[in-house]
């Protein structure tokens, strides 16, 4: 997923691109101001991004990439939005989002291995099995999201800069309908330029179409490997993950913020994640951790407060998410350099991997919490709310566009200082796009993906 700072500077882009149209520019400056306050899954660093905002000539966009510093930006994006009115370390903690991308693809790997893979790390069911599974629980909603998405995507991309795709420009109907396919058939994140076009989240749905076709020859693979060598495996991915990042920044001068290609290529290609899905089969391998079997499960008392291992885990997660980046570049030895990418990729692995075993094995004060029927119930929407995340954030906006002038009364009942009321409605407009996202997650899983997927496995003949 892209951050909302990086949708920020597409919408600047477009600004960039119509220098005319004085309308136009006043709506993006306030869409482009208010994207970096939704709540998303996923933020990347600001040092990806240019420190100041573009003017609507552009004119001033050059000097700025060159002149601000990552630490710089980092900081004026902490002054920004939603971003100013919350504390420091926890603006920052929604920055760096991005970390739970890893996560994702690790969760991803640890529940197939768990639902498909018997005590020896045999697959229990057939490949055609498996694979149409899996299209009957993602494609409906991802197809039905695409459709809704034509008419605001193809408006959105005819403002776009004079990139291009395969000599294709972007603001050409023909990019659209291009990476459109592309998304169809979740191959979009193969293609930096495309991977973000339509439903941006999906990118790393196509990450894991990817996973998903390569789920029955890994696990071939490890089935057939020693102890000693899974062993070897398991500590061997994360420094596989970091290959192309370690590539990437020693090629270029990554200081200078851009969007470019190459940072894509780095960020988005489904291969360069696939040690992390490996790593949590893996884990479930090495610890014998499937369904079919439940003697991993480990004795104890599951029904306390007792802190344990998976609780520490995420105490350090925690941690690094609201650590300032110069001292991870000074740790990394990056210099002036973003410490995203390391940290994004593979640094994060062991941490997961523990996190992930203890919630397995039910311990600690976070598994007492993520047992709640609520935080059920929210794991079952959310892929909903994955979907869900980036094509409600226009309508949300409209919507919330609506009621603000009785909001905004509201709160100047209580104080008449313009920053308060401002940072007021701030809040109040993320947590009414969180709502909303949330309450549509719940109502699609329940009315629209269960029995569309209920539909299909009985007409594939699946168990």
């Amino acid at each position: 997923m892209p951050s909302l700072e990086e949708l920020q500077q597409m919408m600047q882009r477009m600004q960039t691109a119509t220098p005319a149209a004085g309308a136009v520019d006043e709506e993006v400056r306030a869409a482009s101001e208010s994207l970096a306050d939704v709540a998303a899954s996923e933020r990347a660093t600001p040092a990806d991004r240019p420190g100041e905002p573009v003017s609507s000539t552009g004119e001033e966009a050059p000097r700025a990439a060159e002149t601000t510093s990552p630490e710089a930006m980092a900081e004026e994006m902490l002054n920004r939005g939603l971003y100013a009115v919350l504390p420091k370390p926890l603006a920052r903690h929604f920055q760096r989002g991005y970390l739970s991308t890893g996560l994702f693809f690790m969760l991803s790997g640890f529940v197939l291995a768990y639902l498909y893979l018997d005590r020896d790390g045999r697959q229990t069911v057939s490949n055609r099995e498996f694979w149409l599974n899996r299209i009957a629980r993602l494609y409906p909603l991802h197809l039905t999201m695409l459709v809704f998405l034509i008419p605001t995507t193809i408006g959105f991309l005819s403002f776009m800069p004079s990139s291009s795709l395969w000599k294709i420009p972007v603001s050409k109907p023909v990019f659209g309908v291009v990476s459109g396919l592309l998304s169809v058939f979740l191959v979009q994140a193969w293609c930096p330029e495309a991977a973000l076009s339509w439903n941006f989240a999906t990118w790393a749905l196509s990450a894991v179409a990817f996973f998903y076709l390569m789920f029955p020859p890994v696990v071939s693979f490890l089935r057939r490997q020693s102890r000693t060598t899974l062993w070897i495996l398991f500590w061997l991915m994360p420094l596989l993950n970091l290959i192309p990042t370690v590539i990437y920044l020693a090629s270029g001068d990554t200081a200078v913020p851009g969007f470019g290609f190459w940072s894509e290529l780095v960020m988005r290609t489904p291969l360069f994640w696939l040690p992390h899905f490996v790593m949590a089969i893996i884990l479930c391998r090495l610890f014998q951790i499937t369904r079919y079997d439940m003697s991993w499960v480990q004795p104890g008392d599951r029904t306390g407060w007792k802190p344990g291992l998976g609780d520490l885990a995420a105490l350090v997660i925690l941690l690094i998410s609201i650590t300032p980046d110069a001292v991870f570049s000074r740790w990394f030895g990056l210099g002036q350099k973003p410490p995203n990418f390391i940290l994004r990729h593979g640094f994060m692995c062991p941490i997961y991997a523990v996190l992930l075993y203890e919630l397995a094995q039910n311990r600690g004060i976070v598994a007492r919490l993520l047992s709640h029927p609520w935080c059920e119930t929210l794991g079952e929407a959310s892929f909903g709310i994955f979907i869900f995340q980036g094509p409600l954030i226009f309508p949300s906006m409209m919507l919330f566009g609506l009621v603000s002038p009785l909001l905004k009364s509201l709160v100047e009942r209580f104080t008449t200082d313009p920053q308060t009321v401002s940072s007021s409605l701030e809040v109040l407009r993320v947590v009414f796009t969180v709502l909303l996202v949330i309450g549509l997650a719940l109502l699609s899983v329940r009315y629209f993906e269960k029995p569309i997927a209920k539909r299909l496995k009985a007409r594939w003949k699946l168990s």
